[in-house]
């Protein structure tokens, strides 16, 4: 995997470096039942054969071929008994697989901290506090073919196509190779007053802020501050103030207009995992 130790404690992925990932760190904590329930789940796909509907060829991937074998098991898998029914990007991936395999792309695969919803089961699923983003490239063009994500388990999520022409432009925060870089871009916000500790990617949804898992947003802790970086704009995370319930918010009635009542100009809500929200407040 491609990382970036920034300081103390937890580290940050950038695509380009080359240290271990550590843990990713988290603002909310999922239940004991829900623990159990992946517990279980882990347990099934570690233990599942060849032609089970759970089996991977390498359960809890942690190597970038291992995280590109998976997915490319589960793709093949899901589509060849539609071959060649297939609309143009799936039928000429599909193609290029049995022919060469997905050793003939070059993998690049990052680790995205899961803020998202599906991070704490509650039946039958596997827990994710990270998601696994893979890119493929074309070894020859250099273009990008496809990117997918898939849970730490292996298993596959979600994978979508680049535009015509394998062009796909990263977010800048994608981009920061190192701890001075990410420093400087809170300097340039004018933001000196910040010591970046650690940083890690995020995928993560808010009522104005959107962290997908193929694009991501960059969150950012210095001693007792929590920021996030989402399509250039700065957001500060009030992680010591009240919590909200994502399910009051998706409500209609008393429980969403006082939830809402509380936020002020430039505030907005980010869901941080197990049903969690909190107030993120926008800086520039």
């Amino acid at each position: 995997m491609r990382t970036l130790a920034l300081g103390i404690g937890a580290v940050a992925v950038v695509f380009g470096a080359s240290q271990l990932l550590s843990e990713p760190w988290h603002l909310a904590q999922c239940s004991e039942s829900s623990r159990a329930v992946a517990a279980q789940h882990a347990a099934k796909i570690r233990a599942a054969n060849p032609g089970d509907a759970l089996y991977l060829p390498h359960p809890f991937p942690r190597v970038d071929p291992e995280v590109a074998e998976d997915f490319a098991y589960q793709y093949l898998a899901m589509l060849e008994p539609r071959f060649p029914r297939l609309d143009q990007w799936d039928l000429e991936l599909v193609s290029a697989l049995r022919a060469h395999g997905v050793n003939a792309y070059r993998a690049e695969v990052v680790e995205v901290a899961n803020w998202l919803g599906n991070r704490c089961p509650t039946e039958g699923y596997g827990a994710s506090d990270a998601v696994w983003l893979l890119r493929l490239f074309d070894r020859r063009a250099e273009t990008e073919i496809v990117r997918a994500t898939l849970l730490e388990n292996g298993q596959l999520l979600t994978y979508v196509f680049p535009e015509a022409g394998g062009t796909w432009p990263l977010p800048e925060h994608m981009r920061l190779a190192s701890k001075a870089e990410v420093t400087a871009v809170f300097a340039a916000l004018g933001r000196t007053d910040v010591e970046v500790r650690d940083a890690q990617y995020v995928a993560a949804y808010g009522t104005a802020i959107s962290c997908g898992r193929e694009s991501t947003c960059l969150a950012v802790r210095d001693r007792g501050r929590h920021f996030l970086f989402a399509d250039g704009v700065l957001y500060e995370l009030d992680v010591k103030g009240e919590r909200f319930h994502s399910q009051d918010l998706i409500r209609r009635g008393r429980e969403r207009d006082a939830m809402v009542s509380k936020l002020r100009p430039k505030q907005s809500f980010l869901g941080v995992g197990a049903g969690e929200m909190l107030v993120a407040t926008r800086l520039n």
